[in-house]
Formats: C-alpha cells, sequence, structure tokens
C-alpha cells in the first residue's frame, strides 16, 4: 500500500497539539526524501535541540513494524538513538527518537569505515532482547529454503538486525550507530553476517572482499558450509518472490546481489537452472569508489 509523503505541519491538529505539550513548538520539518515509511525527517526544535520522527498511518501495512521498533529500543540503545515517545492519533502511528548531532553515513569502500561498522555489527548479538518481542529468522525465510530440513540451520536465540542499508548507519565521533529495526529477528547469529555481506557486494566490495570483512565477525566464522549454502539459497529465493512481486529497483538490486553471491557460492549450473538472470541493466556497483581488498579490512 503506497502513500505519499507527508510533511510534519501538514499532519491533522491534534498529533501537533500533543507533541507540542510534550516537546513545545517545532520551528521547521526536515524530511528525509529515500526513506519507505511516509512521515520521515527531522524535527528543529527552538535552542537547537532537534528530535528524529517516524510515522505511518495505521491502515499501513507495515505498522507493525513501527511498533516492533518501539518495543525493541530499550534492548538495543548501546548501539542505537533513544525511543522518545509515541503518539497515536488522528490515524497515525509516529515514533519519536533522539537525534545524532554532528554525524555522517559511513562508507563500506573506505576501510576505516567498514572497521567501525563491523565493531557495532558485532555488539548486535551480545544484546539481550526479550524472546516473545522478535519475529523468527525461520519463519521469514520458511518458505524460500531449498530442502525440508533447512529451517532448522537458521534457527536460533541470537538477536538480528537484518536490513545493512547503508542510510541505517550514521558514524559520530568513532562510533557507529545502527538505526532502524523495523526488520529484527532473532535466529542464528551467521544470518547477520550474511546479510552484511549482501550490500557490502551491493556498495562496492568485490565478493572475495566481503566474504573478508564478514569473517571478522565471530559468528560468520563458527557457521557450517551448509547452514551458509541453505540461507545463501533462501535469500536469494526471497528476493526472486519479492521481485516477482514488486518489480521496484531495490527489489531488482538486492535480486542481482543475491544472485551474483548464490552463483559464486553454490555454483552457476545451479543457480541458472533455477532461478532467472538479473537484468544486464541493473548492475549495483558503486564504480565512484574502489572496491577494498580482503588485506585492507581487519578489525
Amino acid at each position: 500500500m503506497g502513500f505519499p509523503k507527508m510533511d510534519w505541519f501538514a499532519l491533522p491538529q491534534p498529533i501537533q497539539q500533543v507533541f507540542m505539550d510534550r516537546f513545545g513548538a517545532p520551528t521547521a520539518f526536515e524530511p528525509t526524501g529515500d526513506g519507505r515509511s511516509p512521515l520521515l525527517g527531522t524535527l528543529h526544535l527552538p535552542h537547537g535541540k532537534r528530535l528524529f520522527v517516524k510515522g505511518l498511518p495505521e491502515v499501513h501495512d507495515q505498522v507493525d513494524r513501527l511498533d516492533l521498533e518501539r518495543r525493541i529500543n530499550p534492548f538495543v540503545r548501546r548501539v542505537t538513538p533513544g525511543y522518545r515517545s509515541r503518539i497515536v492519533r488522528a490515524g497515525w502511528n509516529i515514533l519519536l527518537f533522539d537525534y545524532i548531532s554532528d554525524a555522517r553515513y559511513p562508507l563500506f569502500t573506505q576501510a576505516k569505515d567498514m572497521r567501525r561498522i563491523l565493531r557495532s555489527v558485532r555488539k548486535i548479538p551480545t544484546l539481550k532482547c526479550k524472546r516473545s518481542i522478535l519475529p523468527t529468522a525461520t519463519d521469514r525465510w520458511r518458505d524460500f529454503v531449498r530442502y525440508p530440513s533447512d529451517p532448522d540451520l537458521l534457527d536460533g536465540d541470537v538477536l538480528l538486525h537484518t536490513d545493512f542499508y547503508w542510510k541505517n548507519f550514521l558514524l559520530r565521533e568513532g562510533l557507529v550507530y545502527v538505526l532502524d529495526w523495523a526488520t529484527a529477528c532473532r535466529g542464528a547469529a551467521f544470518i547477520e553476517a550474511a546479510m552484511l555481506l549482501n550490500r557490502c557486494i551491493e556498495y562496492g566490495l568485490t565478493i572475495e572482499s566481503a566474504e573478508a570483512a564478514v569473517a571478522k565477525l565471530p559468528a560468520w566464522e563458527a557457521a557450517t558450509d551448509a547452514a551458509v549454502d541453505a540461507f545463501t539459497w533462501a535469500n536469494l529465493n526471497r528476493w526472486h518472490a519479492l521481485l516477482a512481486d514488486l518489480d521496484v529497483k531495490r527489489h531488482r538490486v538486492m535480486y542481482r546481489v543475491a544472485y551474483e553471491y548464490a552463483t559464486y557460492r553454490l555454483g552457476a549450473h545451479l543457480v541458472a537452472g533455477s532461478f532467472p538472470p538479473p537484468r544486464a541493466t541493473d548492475d549495483p556497483r558503486n564504480d565512484q569508489s574502489p572496491a577494498l581488498t580482503s588485506a585492507e579490512v581487519t578489525m
């Protein structure tokens, strides 16, 4: 279900009144352009204060993910901005978070930034979250595995973020914050490394360099070949299904990445015999940035 982007000051008055009662009158709203939430951006307050706002209409098909972000925040504050407040009024569900000032997006193709990303990702499996809050990795990928026993290889109790889109990281004073926990789940720890590996390939690293990067994560080193192979297949199959359901650029790009890595890991004959090739024009690589070599990616 698609919704147009919304300016804060165009929201119904009851929402704005609740906000003003809690925080005062905002002076400006700075939207974030490329997120999928209709309401996404920074609210400027008097005296230089700011809050980050994220909201969905209550009829949106992903409003449950917004609630997951709210409920998980107390458990992940070591690596993410703090949740401040929630407004449920006039058909909207809105979350407000601390704003991280003087920050920038880290670059996957810069060795120093990549090491900082890895340090934060390495913390995620150590965070303890209430089990009942999280959906499971087996439920998410169960319909996409190759063999009936494969879901067992994805099962686990480790907290997983699973969405390492480049704008879900913010770098400030050497610390990388991990944003947007809407697709968090629990499962086998190596899945987090596998998801990061796919994003590394998307953002310009070679497959060899991407593997070298995630090899610094203990869960990847401990994973069995059978488990990684099972997830590689399921990940490709899921992106294939998402692309078939909705043909948009982000699905085409991630299908191409998953296809490329599956071909490398599982073999061209198997992959090409089961999935259509990606379109030749959907090259996800960022050719403006040189790929890292494996020697550059060290903790």
